[in-house]
């Protein structure tokens, strides 16, 4: 039965909503809190979610093999951290369109993307995908001038393989990017 369904009695029911309002709002997202009654007995209780775009994550591959990621000041972390380029999509825009314009805008590199997946992170308490795609043969653009503060890191398969095992990458959504690549047969032994 799809998850999305109510199932039969004596088994799981979802609550039903009855109120939802925006409490706070930012450029980037919202919170929203959701009041539901539960399908059995019980008090009714609130929800808090983020609102936010949908997005796009990109592992692109330069014409030698090597995985194009970005290094950049996270502000929730306060510190520097390593990342596939990615982005959220924009209202009228598809999310190939948003993979092509994100990564160039983060490195400089052009290619061709191909779909390896969608799938969603903090389910918990975000609704938006993440789309994510594959490329390869990525070429730099030697008139590129970058406009936010990003610096291009390329990485051997092997070298990114030792910075996971060391600690010095923590995108997890980077490793499922990778995983769904290999699972479509874009990319070999990695």
């Amino acid at each position: 039965m799809p998850a999305d369904q109510s199932s039969s009695a004596g088994e799981l029911q979802a609550p039903r909503l009855v109120a939802s309002e925006t409490v706070f709002r930012t450029p980037y997202f919202s919170v929203a809190r959701e009041s539901f009654a539960p399908a059995g007995a019980g008090e009714p209780f609130d929800y808090y979610k983020l609102d936010r775009p949908d997005g796009t994550i990109m592992l692109g591959l330069t014409v030698a093999g090597e995985i194009i990621l970005v290094r950049q000041y996270r502000a929730a972390l306060k510190q520097f951290t390593l990342e596939l380029p990615c982005g959220a999509v924009d209202p009228g825009e598809s999310p190939v369109e948003t993979a092509k314009r994100e990564f160039y805008e983060e490195t400089g590199y052009r290619c061709t993307f191909a779909s390896v997946g969608v799938g969603r992170i903090m389910m918990n308490r975000v609704a938006a995908k993440e789309y994510c795609f594959f490329g390869k043969n990525a070429v730099r653009d030697p008139n590129f001038v970058p406009r936010e503060a990003i610096e291009v890191k390329l990485y051997s398969p092997a070298a990114f393989r030792a910075l996971v095992a060391t600690g010095g990458f923590e995108q997890l959504a980077t490793l499922g990017t990778i995983l769904l690549a290999q699972w479509q047969g874009e990319l070999g032994a990695f």
